[in-house]
């Protein structure tokens, strides 16, 4: 059953994730996107808000629940409530 229950766990994840790899931000389960422009971008998700900047930002790819970020990235904050 252990393979079983970390597919589950896998498909069945609903938690807030950020990946940053290659100046390329993935991030999963967000609930909107509240700004946008090329130099910042702020995402809400159920604990707060999570912000980026840098410049040449731009959104390559959006799902449901997931977008991709490239771009020049300069710093991550994550303000939650």
């Amino acid at each position: 059953m252990k393979i079983y229950d970390n597919l589950d766990r896998f498909l069945n994840d609903h938690n807030f994730k950020v990946i940053y790899f290659n100046n390329k931000i993935n991030v999963n389960n967000y609930e909107e996107i509240v700004d946008f422009s090329p130099k910042q971008i702020d995402i809400k998700y159920k604990e707060g808000l999570f912000t980026i900047t840098g410049s040449n930002l731009v959104i390559t790819k959006m799902f449901d629940n997931e977008i991709l970020i490239t771009g020049i990235i300069e710093t991550l904050k994550n303000n939650q409530t």
